[in-house]
């Protein structure tokens, strides 16, 4: 029994070593042959080099990558070993004893005895922690999901504004180039008396300005991409070779119903799934606390040699709960019931709230963007009408680039207006917790187990 109840496993030490950590973090990047395998069979597609990283696909190497889900994956194989543990019975316990006696009047002077303490635990009561366990464990496997999330949603907003800042970069570097030239013509037309001081100092300062905010949209592109890598858990310039497909991010086609949305926030929201298992939790409690009014029974059979005289013994001991019959632990597992179910009807009241609120500013951001892109149409109409009059020789070239600036500027207030609806989009995403741009919902988050 002695040998039986030996360990057999030995401790292994793990140390962490920070400048090999820093240094393989240092090593990630998107042409990792591992993340693109893990990529390539999550999409269900044959192994090979992605031309384009989309969405999907940065939203996959963000769920192999990042080390809040790593994080979040440990806790649950903790959460999975303590479940384990919980359904296992208690083991029993050996006790001995030697004694010599002083006197022995001829007989051995030696007391030797080993007791065996066997504890049973009803049905009742070892169901009950099971289901406690149980519960909880479900609580830290929804709350990776959560996190699962979480990622991805940083990872849509990151990647949207690094999208915008580079649109962004190309039209200021088009108001740039028209600046310069219009600067020019007003300048030849100075020398030639045909442009005022005032008009050639305004173009000169209007120049400047257009410098000066490209110089800031190049600032910003460099750092949207470093959020952006810190959101796919990769260092800064892990992006720097890689390719972005723009045409990833959509708005939906069609416009999102009411009771749609707020239907999926219900099905989808993880906080109320999670809320829903702390609830289960506190019922597997209460049942715990109910079958502990059931005395603790511990078999004990023990053998002594006292002195010549062999002793059998056969005891039992109860651990008896009679002065208030577990009366104070049940109450507050009552309690904590009572607190799960309000905590989840509170939940659910606000996230019927915030998801009408999201919709609603996403369909005000859609209204906005037509309007913006009216604008730009009839800024494109301008440019194309001007350039009819300098071919026919009715205007100069100076109000076709005048013109062409005006649909530039059109064209950054279309093209805030866009990604501001992406941003409401990303908002309404959230309240639901469920991708509404017509990709695919998240993969099985839990399918990485490689905790290196």
């Amino acid at each position: 029994m002695l040998a039986g109840g030996c360990a057999t496993r030995t401790y292994e030490a793990r140390p962490i070593d920070p400048t090999k950590a820093s240094a393989q973090w240092r090593e990630r990047s998107l042409a990792d042959p591992a993340l693109l395998a893990w990529v390539d069979r999550m999409r269900g597609s044959p192994a090979g080099k992605i031309d384009a990283w989309g969405l999907p696909e940065l939203t996959l190497a963000s769920l192999y990558l990042h080390p809040d889900l790593e994080l979040a994956r440990a806790r649950l194989r903790a959460a999975e070993a303590a479940q384990y543990s919980a359904g296992l019975p208690k083991s029993p316990r050996i006790s001995g004893l030697v004694e010599h006696h002083s006197k022995a009047d001829g007989i051995s002077p030696w007391s030797i005895g080993v007791g065996l303490e066997m504890p049973i635990r009803t049905d009742a009561r070892g169901e009950a922690q099971r289901e406690h366990s149980a519960a909880l464990t479900e609580v830290v496997r929804l709350e990776v999901g959560a996190i699962a999330w979480q990622v991805r949603n940083r990872l849509r907003a990151a990647l949207i504004e690094h999208l915008a800042a580079e649109a962004q970069l190309a039209l200021l570097q088009s108001e740039l180039d028209l600046r310069e030239e219009a600067t020019r013509m007003i300048e030849a037309r100075l020398v030639l008396g045909a442009a005022s001081l005032s008009e050639t100092g305004e173009s000169r300062l209007q120049l400047g300005s257009a410098a000066m905010a490209y110089r800031a949209g190049v600032a910003a592109s460099h750092k949207t991409l470093a959020e952006l890598a810190a959101a796919l858990g990769l260092p800064a310039d892990a992006l720097a070779a890689a390719t972005l497909d723009p045409a990833a991010i959509t708005p939906p086609a069609e416009r999102l119903l009411a009771d749609d949305v707020q239907q999926a926030a219900l099905l989808n929201r993880i906080d109320l799934r999670v809320g829903l298992a702390h609830y289960a939790a506190a019922e597997a409690r209460l049942r715990l606390e109910i079958a502990r009014q059931v005395p603790e029974i511990t078999l004990g059979p023990g053998f002594f040699f006292d002195q010549g005289d062999r002793i059998w013994s056969l005891g039992a001991s109860l651990l008896l709960a009679l002065s208030d019959h577990n009366a104070g632990p049940i109450a507050e597992a009552e309690a904590q019931r009572e607190v799960e179910g309000r905590r989840f009807l509170a939940l659910q009241a606000r996230v019927i709230g915030e998801q009408a609120a999201a919709l609603r500013a996403y369909r005000n951001a859609l209204r906005q963007l037509e309007k913006a892109g009216t604008v730009e149409r009839a800024a494109a109409e301008q440019v194309a009408a001007a350039e009819r009059r300098v071919t026919a020789g009715q205007d100069d070239r100076l109000d076709l680039v005048r013109r062409r600036l005006e649909r530039v500027l059109a064209g950054k207030a279309l093209l805030a207006a866009r990604f501001e609806t992406q941003r409401a989009l990303g908002a309404l995403e959230d309240a639901v917790q469920q991708p509404l741009d017509g990709s695919a919902p998240l993969p099985d988050v839990f399918a990485r187990n490689d905790p290196s």
